[in-house]
């Protein structure tokens, strides 16, 4: 774990795709965490989007103290989450997902998961939520608040971590 002047930090990497709309939802978010936005970087991996989330990142620069929009245009998520891994500054990444309203103490529980245990992946509960109404295709059954986590625990038997958010 790197840390500067004895405050660990930690990468959020956002992947998106033509979703300005909810982009801004993702990064207003963040805004309201427990901890200083200078604990952490925030990199936005632009995947050559035709919309305009370009000038919707940057409207968020001045909430961030290390702020960066990276375009990668090499089409698909995965180019976009290894862009991110090979931009970032700190040896951890919390991936979000560009539709992800993250809890106001996201950050703060990350790097205490972090500090304090041995792993070398782990993940969150998401819950989902809909701008534009539940999309047909997306069954409740996808989302990790299904598994009824309660504590910090880890995977003995059948488990996963989701990519709606992962560390």
């Amino acid at each position: 774990m790197k840390e500067e002047g004895g405050i660990m930090k930690l990468t959020i990497a956002i992947c998106t795709y033509n979703r300005a709309e909810l982009l801004k939802h993702a990064l207003a978010a963040l805004t309201r965490q427990t901890v200083s936005s200078d604990v952490f970087e925030l990199l936005v991996i632009d995947n050559n989007s035709p919309d305009q989330t370009q000038a919707c990142a940057q409207s968020f620069a001045e909430n961030f103290t290390h702020f960066r929009v990276i375009l990668e245009t090499n089409q698909g998520l995965s180019y976009a989450r290894n862009r991110a891994m090979h931009e970032a500054s700190t040896d951890w990444i919390l991936y979000l997902d560009d539709d992800a309203k993250a809890k106001e103490d996201l950050v703060e529980k990350t790097l205490d998961v972090i500090q304090k245990s041995d792993y070398q992946i782990f993940g969150g509960v998401f819950y989902p939520w809909y701008l534009y109404g539940k999309p047909h295709w997306y069954k409740d059954t996808y989302a990790s608040n299904v598994l009824h986590y309660r504590q910090l625990t880890s995977c003995l038997i059948i488990c996963y971590v989701t990519g709606g958010v992962f560390v």
